[in-house]
Protein backbone atom coordinates (compact mmCIF):
# COMPACT_ATOMS: atom_id res chain seq x y z
CA UNK A 1 0.00 0.00 0.00
CA UNK A 2 1.33 3.46 -0.75
CA UNK A 3 1.72 5.95 1.24
CA UNK A 4 -0.66 8.39 -0.85
CA UNK A 5 -3.43 5.73 -0.22
CA UNK A 6 -2.66 5.04 3.64
CA UNK A 7 -3.02 8.93 3.91
CA UNK A 8 -6.48 8.87 2.22
CA UNK A 9 -7.88 6.24 4.73
CA UNK A 10 -7.20 8.55 7.75
CA UNK A 11 -8.83 10.96 9.56
CA UNK A 12 -6.51 13.57 8.71
CA UNK A 13 -7.35 13.50 4.91
CA UNK A 14 -10.98 13.29 5.44
CA UNK A 15 -13.40 15.96 6.41
CA UNK A 16 -14.21 16.14 10.03
CA UNK A 17 -17.56 14.83 9.81
CA UNK A 18 -16.83 12.22 7.52
CA UNK A 19 -14.21 11.17 10.46
CA UNK A 20 -16.59 10.72 13.50
CA UNK A 21 -16.45 7.47 14.32
CA UNK A 22 -19.63 7.34 17.52
CA UNK A 23 -23.23 7.08 17.03
CA UNK A 24 -25.44 10.82 17.17
CA UNK A 25 -27.50 10.32 20.71
CA UNK A 26 -30.53 10.11 18.24
CA UNK A 27 -29.47 7.02 16.71
CA UNK A 28 -28.62 5.60 20.08
CA UNK A 29 -32.23 5.99 21.26
CA UNK A 30 -33.75 4.76 18.13
CA UNK A 31 -31.44 1.48 18.41
CA UNK A 32 -32.32 0.96 22.22
CA UNK A 33 -36.27 1.78 21.37
CA UNK A 34 -36.32 -0.82 18.76
CA UNK A 35 -34.45 -3.20 21.24
CA UNK A 36 -36.85 -2.65 23.90
CA UNK A 37 -39.93 -3.55 21.92
CA UNK A 38 -38.16 -6.73 20.21
CA UNK A 39 -37.52 -7.65 24.24
CA UNK A 40 -41.32 -6.76 24.97
CA UNK A 41 -42.43 -9.02 22.02
CA UNK A 42 -40.34 -11.78 23.61
CA UNK A 43 -41.43 -11.36 27.25
CA UNK A 44 -44.92 -11.60 25.77
CA UNK A 45 -44.43 -14.29 23.96
CA UNK A 46 -43.39 -16.31 26.49
CA UNK A 47 -45.78 -15.30 29.00
CA UNK A 48 -49.00 -16.51 25.86
CA UNK A 49 -46.43 -19.77 25.76
CA UNK A 50 -46.33 -20.01 29.53
CA UNK A 51 -50.36 -20.02 29.59
CA UNK A 52 -51.42 -21.56 27.20
CA UNK A 53 -49.24 -25.19 28.83
CA UNK A 54 -51.09 -24.12 32.08
CA UNK A 55 -54.06 -24.65 30.41
CA UNK A 56 -53.07 -27.30 28.41
CA UNK A 57 -51.91 -29.68 31.77
CA UNK A 58 -55.02 -28.78 33.48
CA UNK A 59 -56.80 -29.77 31.10
CA UNK A 60 -54.91 -33.00 30.53
CA UNK A 61 -54.74 -33.62 34.43
CA UNK A 62 -58.60 -33.35 34.35
CA UNK A 63 -59.36 -35.68 31.43
CA UNK A 64 -57.27 -38.32 32.83
CA UNK A 65 -59.11 -38.25 36.27
CA UNK A 66 -62.51 -38.19 34.59
CA UNK A 67 -61.56 -40.63 32.29
CA UNK A 68 -60.62 -42.96 35.67
CA UNK A 69 -63.83 -42.16 37.00
CA UNK A 70 -65.33 -43.68 33.63
CA UNK A 71 -63.56 -46.80 34.01
CA UNK A 72 -64.43 -47.36 38.18
CA UNK A 73 -67.78 -46.87 36.57
CA UNK A 74 -67.16 -49.85 34.23
CA UNK A 75 -65.70 -52.07 36.95
CA UNK A 76 -68.66 -52.18 38.74
CA UNK A 77 -70.54 -55.22 39.06
CA UNK A 78 -74.34 -54.39 37.11
CA UNK A 79 -76.56 -54.53 40.29
CA UNK A 80 -74.45 -51.97 42.18
CA UNK A 81 -74.10 -49.98 38.76
CA UNK A 82 -77.81 -50.09 38.40
CA UNK A 83 -78.01 -48.26 42.48
CA UNK A 84 -76.03 -45.42 41.67
CA UNK A 85 -78.88 -43.71 38.73
CA UNK A 86 -79.47 -40.28 39.63
CA UNK A 87 -76.83 -37.09 40.18
CA UNK A 88 -73.94 -37.60 42.48
CA UNK A 89 -70.98 -35.45 43.54
CA UNK A 90 -67.80 -37.22 42.74
CA UNK A 91 -65.09 -36.93 45.61
CA UNK A 92 -61.90 -36.36 43.50
CA UNK A 93 -59.21 -34.20 45.06
CA UNK A 94 -57.04 -32.64 42.21
CA UNK A 95 -54.17 -30.55 44.20
CA UNK A 96 -52.85 -29.36 40.75
CA UNK A 97 -55.86 -27.80 39.88
CA UNK A 98 -57.80 -25.04 42.02
CA UNK A 99 -61.50 -25.09 43.09
CA UNK A 100 -61.90 -29.14 40.73
CA UNK A 101 -65.49 -30.35 41.38
CA UNK A 102 -66.75 -33.49 39.49
CA UNK A 103 -70.43 -34.30 39.15
CA UNK A 104 -71.95 -37.64 38.09
CA UNK A 105 -75.03 -38.46 36.74
CA UNK A 106 -76.25 -41.72 35.70
CA UNK A 107 -80.00 -41.50 33.42
CA UNK A 108 -81.67 -44.57 32.43
CA UNK A 109 -83.29 -45.26 28.79
CA UNK A 110 -86.15 -46.82 28.12
CA UNK A 111 -84.14 -49.51 25.90
CA UNK A 112 -82.16 -50.45 29.42
CA UNK A 113 -79.44 -48.36 28.59
CA UNK A 114 -77.77 -45.95 31.00
CA UNK A 115 -76.20 -42.90 30.01
CA UNK A 116 -72.93 -41.89 32.65
CA UNK A 117 -72.19 -38.24 32.26
CA UNK A 118 -69.60 -36.57 34.04
CA UNK A 119 -68.99 -32.92 33.95
CA UNK A 120 -65.89 -31.61 35.93
CA UNK A 121 -65.42 -27.79 36.84
CA UNK A 122 -62.52 -25.70 37.56
CA UNK A 123 -61.04 -22.41 37.82
CA UNK A 124 -57.37 -21.84 36.46
CA UNK A 125 -54.69 -19.03 37.83
CA UNK A 126 -55.93 -16.14 36.12
CA UNK A 127 -59.42 -16.57 37.64
CA UNK A 128 -61.09 -18.24 34.78
CA UNK A 129 -63.92 -20.88 34.69
CA UNK A 130 -63.92 -24.19 32.80
CA UNK A 131 -66.30 -27.08 32.46
CA UNK A 132 -65.83 -30.30 30.39
CA UNK A 133 -68.31 -32.82 29.91
CA UNK A 134 -67.29 -36.71 29.47
CA UNK A 135 -70.40 -38.85 28.23
CA UNK A 136 -70.85 -42.97 27.93
CA UNK A 137 -72.84 -45.02 27.29
CA UNK A 138 -73.63 -48.33 29.71
CA UNK A 139 -75.83 -51.24 28.50
CA UNK A 140 -75.86 -54.59 30.80
CA UNK A 141 -74.65 -56.66 27.32
CA UNK A 142 -72.37 -54.77 26.42
CA UNK A 143 -70.99 -50.85 25.87
CA UNK A 144 -70.78 -48.30 23.76
CA UNK A 145 -67.96 -45.72 22.95
CA UNK A 146 -67.92 -42.56 24.71
CA UNK A 147 -67.27 -39.04 23.64
CA UNK A 148 -66.55 -35.40 25.45
CA UNK A 149 -66.89 -31.95 25.06
CA UNK A 150 -64.93 -28.81 26.38
CA UNK A 151 -66.82 -25.25 26.75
Amino acid sequence: MSIQTRSLLTCHALPAKACSRGFTLVEVVVGLGIFALVIASFFQAFSQGFMILESTRDLNRVTQVMQTQVENLRGVVWVDFEKQVGTNKVDVTLAAVKSFKMEQSIVADKAGHYQATLVATWTDSRGRNHTKTFVTWFSKNGLNNYYTRST
